[in-house]
């Protein structure tokens, strides 16, 4: 899926996140214009590049002529839906507005009808929310990912007093993420950075491939003195769990090469699957070859044996296998009921697959399949086993015999090997 992958060790502000798109391509008259169809008269948005430390960043603020009075959360959804913007961006802009809508009915013991906002009812929060969710649907995100979440500490002057920090709706927002607290005396993480979070965004899984293809940086406000105050994100590739991401295409029946993104020269295609391990070392050959096969036909998408040296010297065997993320815990239990083993080791690694297509040659009368690839084709070892059977020939001639039929009907593709 195409994703925007965030790193916030300075927290994240409504302001940063609009900055960061910027930085990342997103074109300030967009925004300008979704601004004069709110009706939002006398507000600007001042975009420029500043420095944070040694890094360039952009900046991003707000500026108004007249101060904005409270807002209830329903004048705020006319507001929006009435501005006749795109579906995606009013949908977007609704859901951050009506979770924050929440999270205060929530803390404050009244209905999501009777919410009145103050901080976040204000031009520039709006604004920001909005730079937000236009910029998710210019860069047709479909998915945010994000960690290394510092909230910050101490207190804050607010509408309703002072409060600890972080704040208790920015807290109700991140309930479900992983974050630090190692910054004191700032609010790092705000209120509106948090429910652009908790509405689009997820951490990252530990499968997860991601292939950042543009970086940006986004500048906060305050200074901080150990570390840039900046959002670091990455437009770019990621993989759901178990998902493929692709390199070139299939190639065609006709042997054209089909051609690859730039990262390689031929047609393949990755996948994020899980590696289980365990030494045995009290299991016979047979025992372990009937393993490798039932595991196999029960979905495994590899299984095999090594031969080790195992502890105390022993003379043992690595079983390795390989599955479907989702279907670990299912192989893990049938190797552990299988083998009698007390321990496996488990892993993620890429497995990168070339794209293939399935052809056939007639020989003797028998249809002989052979699976055809970028750099080489491959004769189905079954199906010349049975006609060595049948014919009572030699296996090593049949296979010489098929290779140069099917080269001889389709001189274009790999030879077969």
């Amino acid at each position: 899926m195409k994703a925007l992958r965030l790193w916030c060790p300075s927290g994240l502000s409504g302001d940063m996140f609009g900055a960061l798109c910027f930085d990342l391509g997103l074109e300030p008259k967009i925004v300008n214009d979704a601004i004069g169809a709110l009706g939002l008269a006398g507000v600007e948005i001042i975009v420029k590049k500043v420095k944070k430390g040694d890094f360039s960043t952009t900046s991003f603020s707000v500026m108004a002529q007249t101060v904005q009075p409270p807002r209830a959360l329903d004048d705020i959804l006319k507001l929006v839906q009435q501005s006749g913007l795109s579906l995606g961006v009013i949908e977007g802009f609704s859901k951050a507005i009506i979770r924050l809508g929440e999270v205060e009915a929530k803390l404050h013991g009244v209905a999501l009808e009777e919410v009145v906002f103050h901080e976040i009812g204000a031009w520039d929060t709006i604004v920001d929310l909005l730079v937000g969710v236009i910029a998710l649907e210019y860069f047709e995100v479909e998915g945010v990912i994000v960690s290394d979440l510092e909230v910050g500490g101490g207190l804050v002057a607010t509408s309703h007093g002072v409060l600890n920090l972080p704040s208790p709706a920015t807290l109700e927002l991140i309930s479900r993420f992983s974050f630090t607290q190692a910054v004191r005396g700032n609010e790092l993480l705000t209120p509106t950075g948090a429910a652009l979070l908790s509405v689009f965004a997820s951490e990252p899984w530990p499968t997860m491939a991601f292939r950042a293809q543009k970086i940006g940086y986004g500048s906060g406000t305050i200074h901080l003195e150990d570390r840039p105050n900046m959002v670091v994100g990455a437009l770019g590739e990621a993989t759901t769990p178990g998902q493929r991401y692709s390199y070139g295409q299939e190639i065609a029946v006709s042997g054209s090469k089909a051609k690859g993104d730039g990262s390689h020269d031929y047609p393949s295609s990755f996948e994020v699957v899980c590696l289980l391990e365990t030494n045995i070392d009290d299991q016979s050959p047979e025992t372990l070859a009937s393993v490798v096969e039932l595991l196999i036909a029960k979905g495994a998408i590899d299984a095999w044996v090594s031969p080790i040296v195992a502890k105390k010297a022993r003379s043992g065997s690595l079983f390795s296998l390989i599955c479907k993320v989702d279907e670990a815990d299912r192989f893990s239990r049938e190797i552990f009921a299988s083998l009698g083993t007390l321990g496996i080791r488990r892993s993620m690694v890429d497995r990168e697959v070339l794209a293939r297509s399935f052809m056939q040659v007639e020989l003797y009368g028998r249809l002989i399949s052979i699976k055809v690839g970028p750099f080489a084709s491959k004769i189905e070892a079954d199906d010349l086993y049975s006609l060595a059977l049948i014919l009572d020939k030699p296996f090593l001639e049949l296979k010489r015999e098929v290779a140069a039929e099917f080269s001889r009907c389709h001189p274009g593709l790999p030879f077969p090997v």
